[in-house]
């Protein structure tokens, strides 16, 4: 399995992802998610859409080697200050978000190749 679409279903957390290692796009848009911590272990995702979620923290995810599109449009994250990203990634998308610009601009978040954290 590459591919899948768990967009609006209502979903606060998921167990057993970590038998999906050949994972590489995870739509999880339209849920109820809080945290990510879930993700663990998919090591070959390339995509992550976690938009309109209840997310409020993001923190290092850059043991996911293989992430190159980090969608986090319309969530609650008020602090990325613990943000770590791996290197392959080139889209992140924090617009409706209550974070500053100022604190993305810290953490170099304007050095990939689109950006997209505009309220």
């Amino acid at each position: 399995l590459k591919a899948l679409n768990l967009m609006e279903n209502n979903i606060t957390s998921l167990d057993g992802l970590t038998n999906l290692s050949k994972l590489q796009d995870l739509n999880l848009n339209n849920n109820q998610i809080l945290k990510i911590d879930f993700i663990i272990g998919l090591s070959n995702l390339k995509i992550l859409r976690l938009s309109e979620n209840k997310i409020s923290q993001i923190g290092d995810i850059s043991g996911f080697t293989a992430l190159k599109v980090l969608k986090l449009t319309c969530n609650s994250i008020t602090s990325a200050k613990n943000l770590k990203v791996g290197k392959k990634l080139r889209e992140i998308y924090f617009s409706r978000n209550p974070v500053s610009t100022k604190e993305l601009d810290r953490l170099g978040i304007r050095r990939y190749d689109k950006v997209v954290f505009f309220k």
